[in-house]
């Protein structure tokens, strides 16, 4: 295998509809918040103790955005093959490396961000790795990875 880079290639409007979401989980409980604890809104409270209510979809809107942000921000946006065989996925929040020798198969999968961007899973030995599907010679790599792993079954591509 050559050593080489891949980087992941979104439109505009894929990166928009990526971040969309994490925005719209977050302005909405706190606009909520702000309508709830307005100066006029004092009136409909019996004891004038802001209500419960306004706390509790903040809570619940923040775990959502949090989860979904780890979700995006845990997906590979590049893809490096080294001199000595191994595939090293590097995402915001972390970095994963998995020998050639150890890949399983890669197959379609779905990414669960609903953004309009394709998605594979690659299992390896030690486990499994999800990636979107829009690389840079990504045809490529998946030719050279199967040239240089026989075994490695590759699932609707």
């Amino acid at each position: 295998m050559t050593p080489a880079e891949y980087k992941l290639l979104l439109t505009r409007s894929q990166k928009l509809a990526v971040g969309m979401p994490l925005v719209m989980f977050i302005l909405f409980p706190l606009g909520f918040l702000f309508l709830f604890n307005s100066p006029g809104f004092e009136r409909f409270s019996a004891d004038n103790q802001p209500p419960f209510f306004p706390a509790f979809p903040l809570v619940f809107f923040l775990g959502v955005a949090a989860f979904y942000a780890w979700t995006v921000l845990s997906l590979p946006y590049r893809i490096s093959v080294t001199r000595d065989r191994k595939l090293i996925f590097k995402s915001i929040m972390r970095s994963r490396s998995v020998k050639v020798s150890e890949l399983l198969s890669i197959e379609p999968h779905s990414l669960s961000i609903q953004a309009g961007i394709s998605g594979y899973l690659l299992k390896h030995r030690n486990g499994k790795i999800r990636f979107p599907g829009q690389f840079t010679g990504q045809y490529i790599l998946l030719y050279e990875l199967k040239q240089a792993n026989p075994a490695l079954e590759i699932k609707g591509c």
